[in-house]
């Protein structure tokens, strides 16, 4: 759902109070929203406090959501280094192991 068609709805926005309108500048862009019953003014206050809330909240969460991701990726990323030189050193120790005649039964 998008933020206009959340405005005009007003039922994602019922924590946020009522108001009507929101104007983008210049009084010939006005977008109504679900409890203006004209294009006429009315007594409700201008939605524009209430929506920029409503977004604040919602960018918050998406960043919340992107940096936790950003967490497990650090983490892939650095279990991966630890495996790759896990078994590099795996390898040199084989090798080593086969200049000297040893066997190792459980290698790779």
């Amino acid at each position: 759902m998008t933020l206009k068609v959340a405005f005009q709805d007003m039922t994602s926005l019922r924590g946020y109070g009522q108001c009507c309108g929101y104007s983008l500048g210049d009084q010939s862009s006005v977008v109504l929203s679900g409890a203006c019953t004209s294009p006429v003014p009315t007594k409700l206050p201008g939605c524009e406090e209430k929506i920029s809330a409503f977004a604040d909240s919602y960018l918050r969460k998406l960043y919340t959501s992107l940096f936790g991701f950003t967490v497990v990726n650090v983490v892939c990323f650095v279990s991966t280094v630890i495996l790759i030189q896990a078994r590099n050193d795996e390898e040199r120790y084989i090798r080593i192991g086969r200049k000297e005649d040893r066997t190792y039964t459980n290698a790779f």
